[in-house]
């Protein structure tokens, strides 16, 4: 009787032991606040740089040309603007904007995060959506493209920037 006590006794000691094991390691392995901030930055500017990229790619309906090419005429409208055919006679800076707002209203308004995108010509903010400033105190990197224009070898620059 004796020694079968003994053997519940170990077995009950080596599995304590597991436990503590286990929950020494939970503890330690857990991620901090500081690395769940990080994590969310650093979603939050791929988000940004992503959205850019699918949305340049973008076909509207201007003469069935993708986004970036749109956004090259609203930069010179009197060189590319009147070879565009936009719908109901807009201007291709309409059509950029109506399409970059029915984007961000599907994807970042759905999610309800604060944004704002803007296309600039060189510095120049031609426009920007929301057009009121961005507010948020948190703001983490910006997704930017930009490229020359190839009208007039300007740089054109799409910048999308998310508060975290």
């Amino acid at each position: 009787m004796r020694r079968s006590q003994m053997e519940i006794f170990g077995l009950v000691f080596v599995v304590l032991l597991i436990m503590v094991g286990f929950f020494i390691y939970i503890s330690i392995s857990r991620p901090s606040a500081n690395e769940i901030n990080i994590k969310a930055e650093y979603e939050r500017t791929q988000m940004a740089s992503n959205f850019i990229d699918a949305i340049l790619k973008v076909t509207t309906e201007c003469s069935g040309q993708d986004l970036w090419d749109i956004l090259a005429a609203c930069e010179s409208p009197g060189l590319a603007g009147g070879s565009l055919k936009c719908p109901g006679g807009s201007s291709p800076c309409d059509e950029a904007k109506r399409v970059v707002q029915l984007a961000l209203d599907n994807t970042l308004g759905v999610m309800q995060y604060d944004y704002q995108f803007s296309f600039r010509v060189q510095t120049d903010v031609m426009w920007k959506i929301p057009a009121a400033d961005l507010t948020c105190a948190n703001r983490v990197k910006p997704g930017i493209y930009s490229l020359p224009s190839p009208f007039t070898g300007r740089t054109l620059e799409v910048r999308l920037e998310i508060c975290s």
